[in-house]
């Protein structure tokens, strides 16, 4: 049975002189900036993102205030001018903006019932 000695400090193993030597990444060079054709204004995709986002938030705020008839309509049709804006862009997703338009809607259709009722009730009670 041979065993090999354990390397003395006179003799350590073979290592070479080279070490290695980290390089830097390469280098990217910038997107290249396109250039508006026929006077169309091209906005980044997150400020298209951002007017659905405001539609979402406007039209769920028409729905839940739609008890509130006058200010659910101011907030339903700010909602549904966002979704138009976005989705004339045409930059992003088109969901976002449709579902503002979706729930401005709806916030109108209920705005609009509640504001029918009110004034029969009010009628029929002799309050105007």
């Amino acid at each position: 049975m041979s065993t090999t000695p354990p390397p003395t400090p006179d003799r350590q193993p073979n290592v070479s002189s080279q070490q290695h030597v980290p390089t830097a990444p390469p280098q990217y060079s910038a997107p290249p900036r396109y250039t508006p054709q026929d006077g169309v204004v091209v906005l980044p995709a997150s400020q298209s993102k951002t007017l659905g986002i405001v539609s979402v938030v406007l039209g769920g705020l028409a729905l839940l205030l739609s008890i509130i008839p006058l200010f659910s309509f101011l907030l339903a049709i700010s909602s549904v001018v966002c979704a138009i804006i976005a989705l004339v862009r045409r930059m992003g997703r088109k969901l976002l903006p449709l579902l503002g338009i979706g729930l401005s809607v709806l916030g109108l259709v209920i705005a609009t019932i509640v504001t029918v009722v009110a004034v029969n009730l009010a009628l029929e009670q002799g309050g105007f």
